[in-house]
């Protein structure tokens, strides 16, 4: 038996495992978007940049929130986006095989089918570094970094700290990348589900094993088991404990969480009505 093999293979799945349950759920300023199983976004909360009254968007199968904008990937490859500024609007018109949409409030970066990362807006000094990569599979965007996640399981990073290069490079096997919400931190699962971070990872999430999903803000992680189980580092509502969920998302104000049949379930600040998601209803079938 080649135990290399089977190790590959499990990571690849798990990769894939990952990349599935990205872009399902994604937490604004003061705002919740899920995507239905139509292909459009459904929202709860704040419309100041008109995000919900948007009727143009059609056939996504992917999406995130960024402060106060939308980015979105549609079945064809193109990329939608509500909130952003003029010159990235334009970036994203002129893309036509893309396969992943990050970046944050100043800039985006887009996964093409290759393998190759494009980047617009005013990004990291350092993102330059990003056309010697490797072909990757996932990426995830910082204030100051851009992380890109081989098929093999290594992480490359144009930008952050010194400190932070040092810890992404004693990294192996790793599943999934995802950046703090804020913008100032990366994490990771491994192959065996375990929590890496560049920044000391809350006492309370030390203990976490199992994982298939992770998400964060400043100080606040959320996470899903293998099993089922969702995970917060801050006090979960009590009706939580009895369903099974798949994904998360952590904002500045909220958190929100999909169960296995579809449902949404958020919590935290309500100020703008933003966990009020019941009327979604199920919003898609993959699991």
């Amino acid at each position: 038996m080649n135990v290399t093999t089977d190790k590959g293979v499990i990571l690849q799945r798990f990769q894939e495992n990952i990349l599935a349950r990205k872009g399902l759920v994604s937490c604004g300023d003061g705002f919740t978007v899920a995507l239905h199983t139509s292909g459009r976004p459904l929202y709860a909360g704040t419309n100041r940049l008109g995000q919900a009254s948007d009727t143009s968007a059609r056939e996504l199968i992917s999406l995130c929130a960024k402060g106060g904008s939308v980015l979105a990937l549609r079945e064809n490859g193109t990329v939608y986006s509500i909130g952003r500024s003029g010159a990235e609007v334009s970036f994203l018109e002129g893309i036509a095989s893309a396969r992943l949409v990050d970046g944050t409030e100043h800039y985006v970066v887009v996964l093409l089918a290759n393998g190759k990362l494009l980047v617009g807006g005013d990004a990291p000094r350092a993102s330059r570094e990003i056309a010697e990569w490797p072909s990757v599979l996932d990426v995830a965007c910082g204030k100051d970094f851009i992380a890109g996640l081989t098929a093999d399981g290594r992480v490359l990073l144009a930008g952050g700290s010194r400190m932070m290069r040092y810890i992404v490079s004693t990294w192996v096997g790793v599943a999934g990348i995802f950046a703090d919400v804020q913008g100032k931190a990366l994490y990771a699962l491994t192959a065996e589900g375990k929590l890496l971070g560049t920044r000391s990872i809350p006492l309370r999430a030390r203990d976490w094993r199992n994982l298939t999903f992770v998400a964060s803000s400043g100080r606040r992680l959320c996470a899903v088991t293998a099993a089922g189980q969702l995970l917060s580092t801050r006090k979960l509502p009590t009706d939580m404990a009895s369903k099974s969920f798949v994904t998360c998302s952590v904002g500045e104000q909220h958190t929100v969480a999909v169960t296995r049949d579809g449902e949404v379930l958020a919590f935290g600040d309500d100020s703008f009505g933003q966990c009020r998601t019941a009327g979604m209803g199920r919003v898609f079938d993959q699991f």
